[in-house]
């Protein structure tokens, strides 16, 4: 039988667990944000952070970004995200945003008036890219 005395639970006493001193960084992990500024590279990215600032929400949805970023701001989780997209200059932006969930009725009720984002919306919905078999249209019926 073995003598030695136990620690009691939950008290590091060595290995790789052990506490050990390191040098706090100087910078927080959330300075970027806190600063209201834009990391690099956003514009370039293949999906939107889900930790976005605000500058950064105006950023994705100016109609000046590409149109992939806006393509996916549209589709973003955001409150008045998709409100904004309702309001973009090209058509797709337009329909993806008509099919997100936190458009506002306001906003959807324009779109659904909006020839060119109609069609949009048919293109997409007919694509195959919804994870559905693309519909045949209607010709001559």
């Amino acid at each position: 039988m073995n003598d030695q005395p136990r620690q009691p639970a939950g008290s590091p006493t060595g290995g790789q667990f052990a506490e050990t001193s390191g040098a706090e960084s100087s910078l927080p992990l959330d300075a970027l944000h806190s600063r209201g500024e834009v990391r690099p590279g956003l514009l370039e990215m293949d999906l939107l952070p889900t930790d976005m600032t605000l500058a950064e929400l105006e950023m994705v949805t100016d109609p000046t970004s590409p149109l992939r970023i806006r393509t996916l701001a549209a589709s973003a989780p955001y409150a008045g995200v998709a409100d904004r997209c309702a309001d973009d200059p090209h058509p797709l932006v337009r329909a993806i945003a008509a099919m997100n969930l936190q458009l506002s009725d306001e906003a959807y009720d324009a779109l659904k008036d909006d020839p060119d984002t109609c069609r949009a919306v048919e293109v997409i919905a007919n694509s195959g890219l919804l994870g559905r078999e693309p519909q045949q249209p209607l010709i001559g019926v």
